[in-house]
């Protein structure tokens, strides 16, 4: 359902009155797919980080999307060591699901708070 998805996404981006992300978004989808939104993505995030901070566990997420694992592995691992809030819902995003079995990633779920 990435059609969907990326009309979604267009349709959230637009009420929010980003235009300029919804448009990019919707021609990044028509180029390239749904991988092609999160490599926009990734970029836009990696400008953006250059003049203010940026979540690493957003960017992580565009990075599990396209199931690069040691990046987005090197990035929870960022996140977790500045105790991100974002990694509360880690779990229960399924572009994580590839990681499971990893014991990096396994490894940093199990510690006791």
């Amino acid at each position: 359902m990435y059609k969907e998805w990326a009309e979604t996404w267009v349709q959230l981006l637009t009420i929010l009155n980003l235009k300029a992300s919804a448009d990019a978004t919707r021609q990044q989808y028509a180029q390239g797919g749904y991988k092609a939104v999160f490599r926009g993505r990734i970029a836009y995030y990696e400008k953006q980080s250059k003049s203010e901070y940026v979540s690493p566990v957003l960017l992580a997420q565009s990075y599990a999307e396209l199931r690069q694992k040691e990046k987005t592995l090197d990035l929870l691992e960022e996140g977790f060591r500045i105790r991100d809030p974002n990694l509360l819902y880690v779990q229960c995003d399924p572009a994580y699901d590839f990681l499971h079995d990893d014991p990096r990633y396994r490894t940093s779920r199990d510690v006791p708070r």
